[in-house]
């Protein structure tokens, strides 16, 4: 009995450095999972103008500014408006976190939206957008345009439309025949039956 405690002391100091271990490498787990999940992939922080803005004037630039490094080569800009569609020959440039659009001020008072597609330091590519508006740009607005657009569009569905009606009536035409035609044919042959066998 004297020999067994001490391989019982032993047995009972194993499985507490056991679960010791395994709740120390739990922590660790915990806690780099949780680090991961704070920095591991790049978000949106702040932006000049902020989203939702309504501004006096058009900005000089746009800003986008990010909680970690960009990789340069991999930043997508997209600025787009109801009216005009996507804004070609956008600029911009990208140091460190921020990413700084310069915004063209020959574009009329309109909403815009300003697309972005990232990739920081861990690969990983995150989008996004802003919108703001803004008065007072002094640039012609793109309405006329739109409009004799819209009458072009609608002058050519009616010409289509009248094209189409003018071509149904002939099949129609064509198809009634071929449906009295059988007709009166079946009938003759059913009379000339009843004949033959009579």
């Amino acid at each position: 009995m004297v020999g067994s405690a001490p391989a019982g002391r032993t047995l009972v100091i194993m499985r507490f450095t056991s679960k010791l271990a395994l709740a120390s490498l739990t922590s660790l787990l915990f806690v780099l999972g949780g680090t991961s999940a704070a920095y591991g992939h790049a978000s949106l922080t702040s932006s000049n103008p902020e989203d939702g803005s309504q501004l006096s004037a058009p900005p000089t630039f746009v800003e986008l500014t990010f909680n970690e490094e960009l990789l340069p080569d991999t930043v997508e800009i997209a600025v787009t408006t109801e009216a005009a569609g996507l804004i070609a020959g956008t600029e911009f440039a990208t140091v460190g976190p921020t990413v700084q659009v310069t915004w063209p001020q020959n574009l009329p008072d309109d909403t815009y939206k300003v697309a972005y597609r990232v990739v920081s330091n861990d690969g990983h590519p995150i989008t996004g957008a802003i919108t703001f508006s803004y008065t007072g740009s002094g640039a012609p607005a793109t309405v006329e345009s739109e409009i004799v657009e819209s009458e072009t569009v609608v002058t050519e569905t009616s010409e289509t439309q009248e094209s189409e009606s003018t071509g149904i009536a002939p099949i129609w035409l064509i198809i009634g025949g071929l449906v009295i035609g059988t007709a009166i044919g079946y009938f003759m042959w059913r009379r000339a039956s009843k004949r033959a066998s009579g």
